[in-house]
């Protein structure tokens, strides 16, 4: 099964949506249930509301008081007072027989007003006339919402949970919902990259969690990609470079079988050497040229005296330095933080490519711009088009004939000193020369 098939079976947003808004609403049904029980169970003097005792007394008291002042003491008039407020307030209301037991807790509420609560039974007690006669009100309809008819409650914890659920999930979707297209646009990006379209690109992230990643994913591909072109340009021109030496040596060994003298035999031996010589270098150059694209080269940075290191490796490069060729220095005093193995790499293809193309004057100026090292090596040759400057660092680029094998390499040393420059975080300009020239500046950072 393809990657693409199990994401398309993965939950859509909105049966995502629906599952968490279910949970939503049994966790807030927990929740309102659980709040109200911490909430009615704490003082009362926190809550501000009443105890069933002061709540009854205070809606009942004065009432039950008028109640007991209609009665005259006649049994038979009494009952009829007792049954018209029965009916009228539709709760039940009655005259207990004297000596009735009520327990400790009730008892011991009586006050001056001679009024009694019990909470087990939900029922109000007033003490009248001089005989202490009780009468009962209630049971009373309840006061405490915990205790209340089950279904009101599930209904009331219900439209809570609902309306809390709603609000909450709303202002989810809201916070969440750049997130989500952002993840989305990046999967599609990995699909695709997956798939092997190098070209395609992650968008801009509206979301910050996902800015700097949707950044990571589209420098690695315009990496990839990179490696990728150069990986095929390299492999074609070395198809391309191979056959030279190939055939000149498949020509030499074919004269050397048919050599009928060891003094024409020993002849080609040179030319077969020159021709080894030739595809070890190219195989060695284009080997160490994938190595250093396919790695990231971490420069080694110490304080370097530029004069010095300058004139050090002018020095190394004067056996191959052209007789005709005259070469000038303009170096800044100064000390810079330089990784001299790789820079003397960059500077050594700049200026052996100077030497190849020169008529007579090469110059190596180096100099500071807002703390960047700024390498210019001029020459007076023939120059670049301009439209010619990109396709220079391209590996095994040749612009014309005049810039042929003839002129010894591999076409690898412009895009060594790129790399280079790349890993200083740093660039390599062209431009035309003092002379008319090419002037190639490496700039480190």
């Amino acid at each position: 099964m393809g990657k693409s098939q199990q994401y398309s079976q993965q939950p859509s947003l909105t049966s995502r949506i629906i599952l968490y808004l279910l949970i939503m609403l049994v966790a807030q049904s927990i929740i309102v249930y659980g709040a109200l029980h911490i909430f009615v169970a704490l003082p009362h003097e926190w809550t501000g509301l009443s105890e069933d005792y002061e709540f009854y007394q205070k809606m009942l008291g004065e009432s039950a008081k008028l109640l007991a002042e209609q009665f005259t003491g006649d049994p038979i008039h009494d009952q009829e007072v007792v049954n018209t407020i029965a009916n009228r307030f539709n709760f039940n209301v009655e005259i207990l027989p004297l000596g009735t037991e009520l327990s400790s807790d009730v008892l011991a509420q009586f006050n001056g007003d001679n009024l009694a609560y019990d909470d087990r039974l939900n029922t109000l007690y007033l003490r009248y006339g001089p005989n202490a006669q009780l009468l009962q009100i209630g049971p009373l309809a309840n006061n405490d919402i915990l205790d209340a008819d089950t279904s009101a409650l599930l209904i009331f914890i219900l439209v809570c949970s609902v309306v809390s659920a709603l609000i909450f999930v709303c202002l989810l979707f809201m916070a969440l919902l750049p997130l989500w297209q952002d993840a989305m646009r990046l999967r599609a990006t990995a699909e695709q990259l997956t798939i092997g379209d190098l070209s395609t690109r992650a968008p801009k992230a509206h979301s910050w969690l996902f800015k700097t990643l949707t950044e990571v994913v589209n420098t690695m591909a315009d990496r990839l990609d990179q490696q990728v072109r150069n990986s095929k340009i390299i492999f074609h021109a070395m198809a391309h470079e191979l056959r030279t030496p190939i055939a000149r040596l498949r020509f030499g060994l074919t004269m050397m079988a048919e050599s009928e003298t060891k003094e024409n035999f020993n002849r080609q031996l040179p030319g077969i050497h020159h021709d080894l010589e030739e595809l070890e270098a190219l195989i060695n150059t284009s080997l160490n040229f994938f190595k250093m694209q396919q790695q990231d080269v971490l420069p080694k940075k110490h304080a370097t005296d530029i004069v010095t290191w300058a004139h050090q490796l002018c020095d190394a490069l004067i056996p191959m330095k052209p007789s005709h060729v005259q070469v000038t220095l303009a170096i800044e005093d100064m000390s810079f933080m330089l990784d001299t193995k790789l820079a003397t790499l960059a500077v050594n293809n700049l200026l052996l490519n100077a030497f190849k193309y020169t008529s007579s004057r090469v110059k190596l100026a180096i100099f500071t711009v807002d703390d960047e090292l700024h390498i210019a090596v001029s020459d007076d040759g023939a120059g670049i088009p301009k439209e010619a400057y990109d396709e220079i660092f391209r590996p095994f680029s040749r612009l014309d004939n005049s810039r042929t094998r003839e002129t010894g390499g591999h076409g690898l040393g412009l895009a060594y000193v790129e790399l280079i420059a790349k890993s200083h975080q740093g660039a390599i300009e062209v431009s035309e020369s003092e002379w008319g020239g090419a002037q190639l500046t490496l700039i480190l950072v």
